[in-house]
Order: C-alpha cells, then sequence, then structure tokens
C-alpha cells in the first residue's frame, strides 16, 4: 500500500524532495545508499551499552570492536562493545596519508619560506595515541 501511495505522491520523500531541489533521480538509483543510511541509523539507536555493562559485570564474555569516529568508520557501532583503541594493522589508512601528505607538504614550504629559502635540518612532531585513534592514523602518516 505505501508503495501505491507514493507513486500517487510523485514518489518517496526523499525523491520528492530532491526534485524539489533539482535533482530529478528515480528511486532505484538511491536504493542503495538509503538501505546503507537506514542500517547506519539502526546502528546508532542499538544502545548496547547498558547491557553490555552488566554484562562485563556479570563476568560474560563482551565482543570487542574498533572505537573511533563512526563518521570514518561506521564499524564503531553499534556502541557496547569492548572497545579496542586502533588496529595497527589498519593505520594509516590511504585516506589519512592523502590529508597528511598535503599537511607536510605545506609545512615544508612554511619552513622553507620562513628560513630563506633553505628546509630545516630536521622536523620533530609527537605522536598522541588519542589523535590518531580519532584520525585514523593521519598524524602517523606526516
Amino acid at each position: 500500500m505505501a508503495g501505491m501511495m507514493d507513486k500517487m505522491q510523485g514518489g518517496t520523500p526523499w525523491k520528492r524532495a530532491l526534485k524539489d531541489k533539482g535533482f530529478n533521480l528515480e528511486d532505484s538509483a538511491m536504493a542503495q545508499l538509503f538501505g546503507y543510511l537506514e542500517f547506519c541509523l539502526r546502528q546508532v539507536v542499538a544502545d548496547n551499552e547498558l547491557g553490555a555493562l552488566i554484562d562485563a559485570l556479570d563476568g560474560k564474555y563482551i565482543l570487542p570492536g574498533p572505537g573511533g569516529d563512526p563518521i570514518r568508520n561506521p564499524d564503531v557501532l553499534p556502541t557496547g562493545k569492548n572497545m579496542h583503541a586502533l588496529d595497527p594493522q589498519s593505520i594509516p589508512t590511504s585516506a589519512a596519508v592523502d590529508c597528511a601528505k598535503v599537511v607536510v607538504e605545506r609545512l615544508l614550504e612554511r619552513l622553507q619560506a620562513d628560513n630563506g629559502g633553505v628546509y630545516p635540518e630536521s622536523i620533530a612532531f609527537t605522536l598522541w595515541g588519542t589523535d590518531n585513534i580519532k584520525t585514523y592514523g593521519e598524524s602517523l602518516a606526516q
């Protein structure tokens, strides 16, 4: 019944919203994206933290999982896992390397300009664990 109502009203709500903004896409072209977004929403609202805490206090096994930013890594959802900070085999990611390359090139250009056209003899930086967890190794890649 909902499918028939959508057709009578000009398509699904997201199709109508996109059409209002000047985009004319078929529902089939958006089905995979919205299916994934619906999956993500289910993961976000699946509040497993209290249940996992009670299970942990009862000495039960808590499934491990990655921590971090759910936008960069949707695998951190749902919450309530025995979170590990990072997998050293997974960092730096290729996206982190790409970002780091731009940052380092700009840093070297700035240091060269500030030093009369001469590159510095050495550069030091500090690696913070939390920063590498949040950025999936961007600092490490630099």
